[in-house]
């Protein structure tokens, strides 16, 4: 071959070379924005320009498929944007002011899925209109759900069966037809600043050897109990502080039960409100079952039933001490070999049957 025809050819084939290298990075830098937005004039064909904020799709599931690991999808504009699997890390953020809507027409309305993953969704509006789950936690690292609203769900509001870091700040969960948070895994659980309200079932349910603790939220008017946790033998827990648990007239307001051998589940109250729930507090354990539960500063009114109840064959023992214990049918209670202990004073007044039940007269101190 000539020596021009040569040169000729390393030319092209170097000019190729270029155009692919050029065309690869284009391809790259389009798979992997670390912004996107959504808004309700943008349009899904929109992923050809990284769904960038001159040029914004219109659902959560097209913009969440160009944007990278770890970054961000913004709300624009108030709309509804559809369910979304997450497979990735990323945080879906709608700003004040904004809504932010996933209709759930049928199954889940978010999805995560994923090992490894860290997720955050900000100021959504996650609403049943058929569909069974509100927002399903499967697998994953982490879940940070701060701001969002989710109801009127065929099943749970909120289910989370894979371990992993949760938190739930300011969040509402109202009106699904089953549980509305439960958590059937060996998951690390923050509830802060929340409102369970009118759920078919119990409020929250703490299952599978989950850790939770609730702190400054209201569980009320729940179908069931107002929190049930329920103890594995890898042990259950639940701690909850400065929050208001009422009006649950079939359950009660904080229920924890081992009801197998070898099951453990504890339970801690501080500094809450417990009223107008069947019972306030009840510990049940059977079969060799291990349910303890600690009961301190207190405020637990007009439980029909018991203000705190102790019963079942089992391990079932309360710590109470410094309560005020008032108008309940019974004041504290133990049946079937449950024990309360009571290491400082209770302040026990105005109960029905106090002195019956073997605790004080209405007017003593315990």
């Amino acid at each position: 071959m000539p020596d021009d025809r040569r040169r000729s050819l390393r030319r092209s084939l170097a000019h190729i070379v270029t155009a692919l290298a050029v065309a690869l990075s284009a391809a790259t830098a389009h798979a992997a924005a670390q912004r996107t937005f959504v808004s309700p004039g943008g349009a899904d064909v929109n992923t050809a320009a990284n769904c960038a904020l001159a040029a914004p799709c219109r659902s959560f599931g097209a913009a969440i498929g160009v944007t990278n690991a770890g970054g961000e999808i913004i709300v624009l504009d108030s709309a509804g944007y559809g369910p979304v699997a997450i497979a990735k890390s990323v945080s879906i953020i709608s700003p004040p002011g904004i809504y932010a809507g996933v209709s759930v027409m049928s199954g889940e309305g978010i999805t995560i899925n994923t090992a490894g993953v860290e997720v955050t969704l900000r100021g959504l509006t996650i609403n049943g209109q058929g569909g069974s789950v509100g927002i399903h936690f499967v697998q994953g690292s982490r879940l940070d759900i701060d701001g969002c609203n989710v109801g009127n769900m065929g099943a749970q509001g909120i289910l989370i069966d894979g371990a992993g870091t949760i938190s739930i700040a300011n969040t509402t969960v109202i009106g699904n037809t089953g549980v509305g948070l439960e958590v059937d895994s060996a998951a690390v659980v923050a509830v802060i600043d929340s409102l369970v309200e009118s759920n078919g079932s119990h409020g929250i349910a703490a299952e599978g050897g989950a850790s939770m603790t609730v702190s400054g939220t209201t569980v009320a008017r729940n179908g069931q109990k107002g929190l049930f946790v329920q103890g594995v033998a890898a042990g259950t827990r639940m701690a909850m502080t400065s929050s208001v648990v009422s009006d649950h007239a079939s359950g009660a307001g904080l229920y924890a039960e081992a009801l197998n051998a070898g099951d453990v589940v504890r339970l801690d109250v501080t500094n809450s409100t417990l009223a107008r729930n069947a019972s306030g507090v009840q510990v049940n354990s059977i079969a060799s079952g291990n349910a303890k539960a600690g009961v301190v500063s207190n405020q637990i009114v007009e439980n029909p039933v018991a203000g705190i109840l102790a019963q079942g064959s089992g391990s079932s023992v309360i710590r109470a001490s410094r309560n005020g214990v008032f108008r309940n049918g019974v004041g504290l209670s133990t049946t079937g070999g449950g024990v309360i202990y009571s290491p400082t004073t209770n302040y026990v007044r105005d109960n029905g049957a106090d002195a019956s039940a073997g605790t004080p007269a209405p007017d003593s101190l315990l």
